[in-house]
């Protein structure tokens, strides 16, 4: 893969997720149940994040011909960096979700329309969620073709 494709287009899609959702329904946020999304996206990337967290320690210790060949080529960085990526965003989505529901009864005088920032946020919200998502799957990808070493 192209290495400018295979670095951005988590981010790309993402954002072009977002983009189609609104314009093909932009009532769709009033249909999804955030207080049931946000405790799945807890579940879901608190076990993803133990998963990346247990491959962080298998990386050093795999050594197949693809991963000489990668260490050689000096694209071993790379592959470290889609590592933290996925393991920072898998946390933060994470911690949000965390502390989301804590804020949802306070009652805060806004300067502005207090409906148009929950609206951007839930934007937010979903568009990490969609990059914590492609940046997992990335990395998961590319180290399983890693270990899949297949004799010929």
């Amino acid at each position: 893969m192209n290495k400018f494709i295979e670095q951005y287009y988590p981010l790309l899609l993402s954002f072009v997720g977002l983009v189609v959702m609104y314009l093909i329904d932009s009532s769709f946020l009033k249909r999804i149940d955030f207080k049931e999304l946000i405790g799945s996206t807890l579940v879901v990337f608190s076990v993803i994040l133990g998963f990346l967290l247990t491959i962080t320690t298998l990386l050093h210790t795999i050594e197949n011909k693809k991963m000489l060949i990668i260490k050689q080529t000096e694209t071993y960085p790379r592959l470290v960096d889609f590592l933290k990526q996925a393991v920072y965003l898998s946390l933060i989505i994470s911690f949000l979700s965390l502390i989301i529901p804590l804020f949802k009864n306070m009652n805060v005088n806004f300067k502005f329309e207090p409906k148009l920032f929950v609206l951007c946020f839930k934007y937010i919200y979903l568009f990490l969620l969609f990059f914590t998502s492609f940046c997992t799957i990335r990395f998961i990808n590319i180290f399983l073709s890693i270990i899949s070493d297949k004799k010929k």
